[in-house]
């Protein structure tokens, strides 16, 4: 398997990801609820552009640390996944199935 072949693997199931984080029901509260807070945030703190500045840049780096953290453990389990896939424990050699 190229890492081309696991890279797409990888972006089908993030895209899916996302659509599927759009559709749920949870996902969609917690959104609306993320943007309720930084809509009070940002308009209690309207007159300090630092401060705002600072918060959203921390939030991007957060974001951004949690998608590469999620990316890496999700390719690592579908390596796996396909490695264990393609050592066939479970192949009926002998005829002996039901």
């Amino acid at each position: 398997m190229t890492n081309t072949t696991l890279q797409i693997l990888t972006d089908l199931a993030w895209e899916r990801r996302r659509a599927w984080a759009k559709e749920d029901p949870e996902q969609r509260m917690l959104w609306e609820e993320y943007q309720t807070l930084l809509k009070g945030f940002m308009e209690e703190h309207r007159g300090n552009r630092r401060l705002r500045g600072e918060v959203l840049r921390l939030l991007d780096l957060h974001d951004a640390m949690e998608d590469s953290a999620q990316e890496r453990f999700f390719q690592m389990g579908l390596q796996m996944g396909l490695e264990l896939g393609a050592v066939e424990v479970l192949r009926d050699t002998a005829g002996d199935s039901p």
